[in-house]
């Protein structure tokens, strides 16, 4: 049977990443040749060929469901072609959340639409937001405001709507998080904002109570005042939208953003909550009816299953709380039933039943965390608890540390994989924060919900307060964090945890701090050039990496890079230039950069910045309108070519300087670096008086064999003369997909394809990236081995 569960889990894990058009993560490809192995030497070269076909027959099988269930969730997708478009309907809110005063997030499961067209049809369920104030909409139109939007809609109704949705769509780099197939993971078929709506009816069906019931405790923990107001809606319904943005970066930076995410630990405390409150009852049913055999004791596995299902139904079903529900269900039925069941049978058994439920969470950090954090400490099972036993004194303390290294050294290449950094604090501050949150923060969250009139409340926010305060001073202790190293020294990490791991009698203390001292020397920067225009929408970020061609002696082993410009920070909070360029900048080059250039103040380019320098050291900053201390004005700086930092760059500044900032977009830096004897002009989002004046004033040392599109293909630039000036091969436009500016303009367009100018647009290409060699080769990455649900 267990080879057959393998066989299935397997089965499910390819038949999404054969589709992902993504590498596999490499305890997938670890895990196939166990398998292969295993299927061949055990079975194929033996007698016990009915395993072998079983175990084939559930590959297939399983396999064959999970491309079923691919397709029918790909086929109720709003087409790109069809983006945006509005629609009228009859829908059921089936979620909502109002993380802010402005805003309503409502997840609308469609009852019928007000079209003919099949494709519209096929919609089954939408996210739109519900802007409750009266304002313009994005693209600052002020045609599409209601009455009806200033008070909430609520969950449980059914509504009639008008609403403009767009088809689901992502940023595509080098790396980066795959917003589409997380939308498709979640079932969203569209997503957009309400122009309108009317109530209809309310739902009374017992789904719409269990809902209602949900909202109600978020809401109750969301009014709590102070800190309590955004932790405990996360720790106890799993709802983190109320935490600050900044927040739950010093979580995720020092390693503890898990503690947030309801868990095993959550669900284990309230599952014991339940269990005490019902052995009371147990206890008056014996004093009262002097039973030897209580009724009650009878009913508890069903009270606890009920209750575990139901807090994992409250907590939002996520991929840690469908493990550790799932886990924690099994293990009540074994514990009171006559079956004997290993811990790592029903941890497979869970794997396949959440990989089940949702083929698509493969995908996703969370479900590699999850299970990994979990195997890896029954694989160690037997060593902690043999520790233990043989001394209880020192095995306690070895309890509180070793749980927590296995961990660590099991999530360092996961963490890699996914690009994301280590914290060698995370391991200090787990053995802390893990017994404080499961013996004070929980029961003073729950405390809390319960009787918020109280002086626990205010003992609680002092506490948060100070937590929270003492984790953002850790998280900017960046010099703790291990970045990924550069190329293969992350594979040949992988076996030696995998020794630590599976070998009894291991030497297991040596050899792990071999692995982590190990880390601090391995390459974090590759030697090759690299030139892209990052994708981030509507904004522009523009990353370059040189290696020692380009430098001076003294420093001729440097790599060195630069960022021009950051993308936006969105009113949630949400960074580009933590999510995007942050995180590409670690996976390529470490969290090291030479120069950052921010072009002008406006969101677009500059908001991003924030987010960036809290994973990014930056040395030197150059802006065009200075906003802090560390910020150098480019304006100030002649046109002469400097080699500073390894780059070879200069500024290109008009002599008149009384008119040529009166705008924010004037204000930008006009750059041009050179890169393997290719020159690369960056003019911000300068207009068509600035280029003018550059013309005049630089003529032919505009000249460039790269163009990043002015003001992201605006008709406010990029005249004629001045491309004609630039004379590029390669013209990239920054732009977004379905922008409400509509950029880049029709003429614009075609005034480089009239001049036989190769033009990208990474609104449609995803980042783009020039490789320099003698013919500069592009390379279009939402092209690169498109999945299936990418919608090109």
């Amino acid at each position: 049977m267990r080879q057959c569960l393998v066989s299935s889990i397997l089965a499910l894990i390819l038949s999404i990443h054969g589709y992902s058009g993504i590498n596999l993560p490499v305890i997938t490809l670890l895990l196939v040749f166990i398998f292969t192995l295993v299927l061949s030497v055990r079975y194929l070269m033996t007698s016990k060929m009915l395993v072998a076909s079983l175990m084939i027959a559930s590959f297939l099988v399983t396999f064959g469901y999970s491309q079923y269930w691919l397709e029918d969730q790909l086929s109720s997708r709003l087409p790109k072609a069809l983006s945006p478009i509005v629609l009228n309907g009859v829908a059921k809110v089936v979620d909502c959340e109002q993380p802010s005063s402005e805003v309503e997030k409502l997840r609308l499961e469609l009852l019928s639409v007000a079209s003919d067209n099949s494709q519209l049809q096929r919609l089954k369920n939408i996210t739109v937001n519900h802007y409750l104030a009266k304002r313009g909409f994005r693209g600052g139109s002020n045609t599409e405001t209601d009455s009806n939007l200033k008070s909430p809609v609520g969950c449980h109704k059914i509504i009639k709507f008008s609403a403009k949705l767009r088809a689901p769509y992502s940023f595509i780099n080098p790396y980066g998080f795959d917003y589409e197939a997380w939308q498709l993971s979640r079932g969203v078929d569209a997503s957009g904002y309400l122009l309108g709506y009317d109530v209809q009816s309310v739902d009374r069906s017992l789904e719409a109570k269990l809902i209602e019931f949900r909202q109600e405790g978020i809401a109750r923990a969301a009014a709590l005042p102070g800190k309590a107001g955004q932790i405990v809606p996360a720790l106890l319904f799993g709802e983190s939208g109320y935490l600050n943005k900044k927040a739950w970066l010093d979580f995720q930076m020092t390693g503890t953003v898990h503690l947030l995410i309801v868990s095993g630990l959550h669900v284990s405390f309230l599952i014991l909550f339940v269990m005490l409150i019902w052995r009371q009852f147990i206890r008056l049913e014996v004093l009262l009816f002097s039973s030897s055999h209580s009724v009650l004791m009878r009913l508890t596995p069903i009270i606890l299953l009920g209750a575990c299902l139901l807090y994992s139904y409250m907590a939002g079903m996520g991929v840690a709380v469908q493990r550790s529900g799932l886990m924690l269900a099994m293990a009540i039925l074994v514990s009171f039933s006559r079956y004997h069941w290993s811990l790592f049978d029903s941890w497979l058994w869970v794997m396949w039943m959440v990989l089940v439920i949702n083929p698509l969470v493969s995908l996703f950090v969370g479900f590699w965390f999850s299970f990994a954090a979990v195997g890896s400490l029954l694989l160690a099972h037997a060593g902690i608890i043999r520790t233990f036993r043989n001394s209880i004194i020192s095995g306690k303390i070895e309890l509180l540390y070793r749980p927590q290294w296995i961990v660590f050294l099991t999530l360092l290449p996961l963490l890699w994989l996914f690009q994301q950094p280590a914290s060698l604090f995370s391991v200090l501050l787990n053995m802390l924060a893990i017994p404080l949150l499961a013996f004070v923060i929980l029961p003073l969250s729950l405390i809390s919900f319960i009787a918020p009139d109280t002086l626990v409340l205010a003992l609680f926010n002092s506490l948060l307060e100070f937590l929270l305060l003492s984790l953002n001073q850790l998280s900017q202790q960046t010099a703790w964090l291990i970045y990924k190293p550069s190329g293969l020294w992350i594979y040949a990490l992988i076996p030696f945890v995998g020794f630590v791991l599976l070998f009894k009698g291991f030497p297991f203390k040596n050899v792990s701090l071999i692995i982590i001292v190990s880390v601090f020397f391995m390459p974090l920067k590759s030697d090759s050039d690299r030139f892209l225009v990052l994708d981030v929408g509507q904004g522009l970020a523009v990353y370059g990496q040189a290696n020692s061609q380009l430098q001076l002696a003294e420093e001729s082993n440097k790599t060195t890079n630069w960022l021009y410009d950051t993308g936006a920070q969105f009113r949630s909070g949400f960074s580009l230039g933590d999510a995007v360029a942050a995180k590409n900048i670690l996976a390529m080059s470490g969290n090291q950069l030479d120069m950052l250039f921010i072009s002008h103040s406006d969101n677009d380019h500059a908001g991003g910045e924030e987010g960036l320098r809290r994973k990014i050291q930056v040395d030197t900053t150059y802006a065009g309108q200075p906003k802090n201390a560390f910020h150098l004005e480019c304006h100030r700086l002649d046109s002469r070519w400097r080699l500073e930092n390894g780059v070879k760059w200069r500024v290109f500044n008009v002599s008149d300087v009384s008119w040529s900032r009166e705008n924010d977009n004037n204000a930008s830096c006009v750059v041009q670096i050179e890169m393997s004897g290719r020159r690369i002009l960056i003019p911000g989002d300068a207009e068509l008086r600035i280029e003018k004046a550059l013309i005049a004033q630089f003529g032919e040392s505009l000249q460039s064999d790269i163009l990043v599109v002015g003001h992201h293909g605006s008709k406010t630039s990029s005249s004629e003369a001045f491309i004609r000036a630039v004379d590029p091969e390669i013209a990239i436009i920054s732009s977004g997909f379905n922008n409400p500016f509509r950029h880049p303009h029709q003429t614009v367009s075609d005034r480089f394809q009239r001049l036989g100018i190769a033009l990208y647009n990474t609104a449609t290409s995803g980042a783009v990236e020039v490789e320099l060699s003698e013919k500069p080769t592009v390379i279009e990455w939402r092209l690169q081995n498109p999945p299936i649900w990418r919608q090109l």
